[in-house]
């Protein structure tokens, strides 16, 4: 399921940024993606901040999560978000594939993606104690907090409605309250 949906994610995210980014590199096809295949020179990407370390790993965290919450464990999903991260290095865009945003997308978006995976499952696993099915919105929050996650559940049933127990410990606090510092000085 994964093999599918990752390629599938990557086509409708490049399809995506032509939309919205016109006239850009992510205007890539087959020829560029076969330059860069046969003859891609990696290099050391430049991008701003935000985009090398929030956008490539959430986007390697989307691959990461078809992947674990098809049932496949870290290091099966870590695989997956790493090829899919190579797939839109050589064919999601017309620059020279990045080695930096290949590392981040796959490796980073693998450890993003498994804490939103775990706490998408926390959600699900706190309420149902009883072994039932979650409330709705608890549903719809673990879709939130794990996309890929969500959309397996709500495209194939009770297939992937299931989750590892974890039963993990947790800790809540919730304060009330004020601070405050005085100082007294006596000439």
């Amino acid at each position: 399921l994964p093999a599918i949906e990752i390629p599938a994610f990557l086509v409708l995210l490049n399809g995506y940024d032509r939309v919205a980014y016109p006239n850009t590199f992510y205007n890539s096809g087959i020829k560029s993606s076969k330059e860069f295949f046969l003859h891609g020179h990696w290099e050391y990407d430049q991008d701003p901040f935000w985009e090398s370390q929030l956008g490539h790993p959430l986007q390697g965290a989307m691959m990461y999560g078809f992947a674990r919450s098809s049932g496949l464990n870290f290091w099966e999903s870590w695989a997956y978000s790493n090829v899919g991260s190579y797939m839109w290095m050589i064919g999601g865009e017309t620059d020279n594939p990045r080695i930096n945003g290949q590392i981040t997308t796959g490796n980073a978006g693998s450890i993003f993606g498994e804490e939103l995976y775990r706490m998408g499952s926390l959600v699900l696993e706190r309420g149902s104690e009883d072994g039932g099915k979650p409330a709705a919105w608890r549903e719809w929050a673990a879709a939130l907090i794990s996309p890929p996650t969500g959309m397996n559940r709500l495209l194939f049933g009770d297939r992937y409605k299931w989750m590892e127990a974890r039963d993990p410990a947790t800790f809540t606090r919730l304060r009330f309250g004020q601070s405050g510092a005085a100082s007294v000085s006596d000439n």
